[in-house]
């Protein structure tokens, strides 16, 4: 999440620390009831097909917040944001679990439970690095 980002949002429609907060906690209360839901999804679409639904939707949050112009759109792409990245985590652990040997499966769940953290700590560092250095033209800078 890029919170230099939420602060400009925030600055334009006037709101507040705990308004940028619960902006910001509104992805983890929408991923969080809808995990419990996904095996049901992977039975219908299959793992992988879960993760890229998953991702896809995602990706398309992360677009319609970018061009949110109203509070109501914002908070619309994070909790469609939580919706859909939900399904991927849970999916990636049943393939690894199904994928791997018994004696390796607590190992390589470790490094997907790695792959994921570190991939939340990394990504908006990167992200925040890459638009300090270059503003798209649609900003408005």
């Amino acid at each position: 999440m890029c919170y230099s980002a939420e602060a400009s949002f925030a600055a334009g429609l006037r709101l507040s620390a705990a308004g940028v907060a619960t902006l910001g906690a509104a992805r983890s209360r929408s991923e969080t009831p809808f995990a419990k839901r996904t095996s049901s999804f992977m039975a219908a679409f299959g793992r992988r097909g879960l993760v890229l639904v998953g991702l896809g939707g995602a990706g398309a949050a992360q677009v319609l917040f970018a061009f949110a112009d109203s509070l109501v759109l914002l908070y619309t792409a994070r909790l469609l944001g939580g919706l859909f990245s939900s399904a991927t985590v849970p999916a990636a652990a049943a393939h690894v679990a199904d994928t791997t040997a018994a004696k390796d499966r607590t190992s390589r769940m470790a490094w997907l439970g790695t792959a994921v953290r570190l991939g939340a700590m990394v990504g908006p560092v990167l992200g925040g690095l890459l638009a300090a250095r270059a503003t798209p033209c649609w900003a408005g800078r």
